[in-house]
């Protein structure tokens, strides 16, 4: 976060002054950290959105992920919290500790979201395909609306979803 932060504050820097619908963009864009280009593009796409002067057409509402990490002493507590401040979806990060300690949380986790929120599981990259499929299997799909990258390489996304049946999502692996 620190990097992101350090970074977004010298693309602004670089950027200041500059109008860059009509300046060549500073070299500086051309080495981001995939969070801070991510951001960078949704908020110019966003001005641009606003800036346009044709009628807008409203959004529908975007249901936002709550973040818990699977190793957290007490995950169950914090997910009453923001079941209670009115989350209804939770990611929660998988890919840090060993399958059976994330199987044995996402199992807990289940039974105490039930239907009162998603969850939605990252892996972080940190499976192989034999990993990932032992983990869907394990857990099952039942509750779980998708996995974002579970595996350490795109390769066998496809091999891992017929393993598992678990939806998969990209994040990193795209930019």
């Amino acid at each position: 976060l620190d990097a992101a932060v350090a970074q977004l504050q010298e693309v602004a820097s670089a950027c200041q002054g500059m109008n860059l619908d009509q300046d060549e963009a500073p070299p500086i864009l051309d080495d981001l950290l995939p969070s801070v280009h991510c951001a960078l593009t949704m908020a110019c796409t966003s001005w641009r959105w606003l800036e346009t002067p044709e009628p807008k057409t409203v959004l529908p509402a975007v249901v936002l992920n709550a973040l818990i990490w699977a190793e957290e002493s007490d995950h169950l507590g914090e997910v009453d919290r923001l079941l209670g401040q009115g989350y209804r979806s939770i990611k929660v990060k998988v890919g840090r500790q060993s399958l059976e300690k994330a199987s044995a949380a996402v199992g807990m986790l289940k039974q105490r979201v039930a239907s009162r929120a998603l969850l939605r599981l990252d892996g972080n990259r940190a499976w192989s395909t034999e990993e990932a499929g032992r983990f869907g299997v394990e857990v099952g799909v039942g509750g779980i609306d998708y996995i974002e990258e579970p595996l350490r390489g795109p390769g066998d996304l496809t091999r891992c979803w017929q393993q598992t049946g678990m939806r998969v999502g990209l994040d990193e692996t795209l930019i």
